[in-house]
């Protein structure tokens, strides 16, 4: 296998990772501003709003040195197209793609078990980069099950 290919991690990997990435996002602000809404009223939504703000740029901090909770859960760390760490601007397209668009990777776990429906086509030409980090049995299943069904 070479060095580039060992690197490829699967996609129900990071559909898993961007999922758990999304809920560690969004909870947190979500509860802060139905919570801040109900016991101050409407004037004190400036602090929950700061503290998104902080928390996107935590977000971001973390994706540009490749380790997110979901990727850590997942079992890999985020590489570039040239196994580097993805940096600054790498970072900020991944934070937009995984943990802004929660509904967009939502809808690609449904397309994809549709009944019937099957893996989505084209993936294989679209391989992901990451270094494995652990062994993590539920996504090596599922891994299993995609590459049996792709």
């Amino acid at each position: 296998m070479p060095a580039s290919e060992s690197n490829y991690v699967s996609w129900p990997s990071h559909l898993f990772a961007g999922l758990i990435d999304a809920v560690a996002f969004w909870t947190l602000p979500v509860l802060a501003v139905t919570l801040g809404a109900d016991r101050n009223g409407q004037g004190a939504m400036l602090l929950p709003a700061a503290a998104w703000v902080v928390l996107l740029l935590i977000f971001w901090a973390m994706h540009a040195k490749g380790h997110t909770p979901g990727s850590a859960v997942s079992g890999f760390r985020f590489l570039t197209w040239k196994n580097r760490l993805p940096g600054a601007k790498y970072g900020l397209a991944l934070v937009l793609v995984r943990v802004v668009a929660p509904p967009l990777w939502v809808a690609v776990a449904v397309i994809v078990s549709v009944p019937g429906g099957g893996p989505l086509p084209g993936l294989e030409g679209f391989p992901m980069i990451g270094e494995r980090t652990g062994r993590r049995r539920f996504l090596e299943a599922a891994d299993d099950y995609w590459e049996r069904w792709s």
